[in-house]
C-alpha cells in the first residue's frame, strides 16, 4: 500500500507506572490524524475494519502502525483518527543551498 499523505499528524508518546512494580511501567506510541478529505477518511477506515498496517506521512515524519479509533464529526471533520505507531521514521530535509 502506498503512503497516505496527510497535512495533520500529530504524535503522542506517553509513559507511565503499572500495578506491579516488576513489570517496570508501560510505554505507548499514539499517532494522531485529523483530516477533512474523504478519501483519506475513508482509506483509515478500510485500513481499520480490515486490520491492515498503513503507512502515514506528513511532511518529513512518516508512521507505520494499525488505525484505530475513528471519529468523524457531523461537519465531515475527522475529530482525530488514532494509529498505534509501530515504526516511526524522521527524514531530514536535505540543505539545497
Amino acid at each position: 500500500m502506498q503512503p497516505i499523505i496527510v497535512s495533520n499528524l500529530r504524535v503522542e508518546s506517553v509513559t507511565g507506572p503499572t500495578c506491579y512494580a516488576g513489570e517496570n511501567g508501560f510505554s505507548a506510541l499514539t499517532a494522531y490524524v485529523k483530516s477533512d478529505d474523504p478519501a483519506i477518511v475513508n482509506q483509515l477506515r478500510k485500513a481499520a475494519e480490515e486490520g491492515i498496517t498503513v503507512t502515514i506521512k506528513c511532511a518529513t515524519l512518516e508512521i507505520e502502525g494499525r488505525v484505530g479509533n475513528l471519529r468523524v464529526t457531523t461537519d465531515g471533520m475527522t475529530d482525530a483518527i488514532a494509529v498505534s505507531v509501530d515504526e516511526l521514521r524522521y527524514f531530514k530535509p536535505s540543505d539545497k543551498s
